[in-house]
């Protein structure tokens, strides 16, 4: 497995939370995994801001209930999503903690305290690169107060697909910690990278992280 090389400023990322780490090797990747296009439903995509996303395989950790809007006073939907179902999330609403989310044929938002997003099929990657992407920011997780309160505390460890233009495009949680999740992945997003290149050109490669929270 390759590492990502350091800058300066990723070295500082070592010593205090995020860091960049190297995932467990009990820990593995699988590409078998189907992923559903939110564009069958365009309506909704629209709506809630979801054109082009690709849905993220996840598992239900408790009984839930689909809603009609992120609002957890909105009208719940006559849908029940049992424990231990697959779902398919496709985008995190932070102000709300629930995502966008699809059951089946039907679409809805779940409390992200149900959810646990599991591994999907990654994007076509380069196989080879010479310089490795660069962090041009500091990955700041907003620590989920509840979480803290409750003294919830560890390593979320992600896998983050860095496209040629320098962008999070994709995340795959590969160990992690549930109220501590949806954090991890915003601010991962959020960061900015410089892309990977190979002979001069930026490629889109995978690299793993490992998010802190203490």
């Amino acid at each position: 497995m390759k590492l990502l090389r350091l800058t300066g400023s990723m070295f500082l990322l070592l010593t205090f939370s995020p860091t960049y780490s190297q995932i467990p090797d009990s820990i593995e990747t699988d590409h078998d995994n189907q992923i559903q296009n939110v564009q069958e439903q365009p309506g909704f995509a629209a709506t809630y801001g979801l054109e082009g996303l690709r849905g993220i395989r996840a598992k239900m950790l408790d009984d839930g209930q689909l809603r009609s809007e992120p609002d957890n006073t909105s009208q719940p939907l006559n849908i029940r999503v049992p424990k231990d179902e697959i779902v398919y999330v496709y985008r995190y609403f932070g102000d709300e903690k629930c995502w966008a989310t699809k059951y089946g044929e039907n679409w809805g938002f779940l409390d992200d305290h149900l959810i646990f997003p599991v591994r999907e099929t990654e994007p076509e990657t380069a196989s080879k690169y010479d310089v490795p992407p660069q962090l041009k920011s500091k990955i700041s997780p907003v620590y989920p107060e509840e979480a803290k309160k409750a003294g919830i505390k560890g390593k979320v460890y992600i896998k983050v697909f860095i496209d040629k233009e320098g962008k999070a495009k994709e995340t795959i949680i590969l160990q992690g910690i549930n109220e501590l999740n949806a954090a991890a992945i915003q601010a991962v997003k959020e960061a900015k990278y410089g892309p990977a290149k190979l002979n001069g050109k930026p490629v889109g490669i995978w690299v793993n992280l490992s998010i802190e929270f203490e």
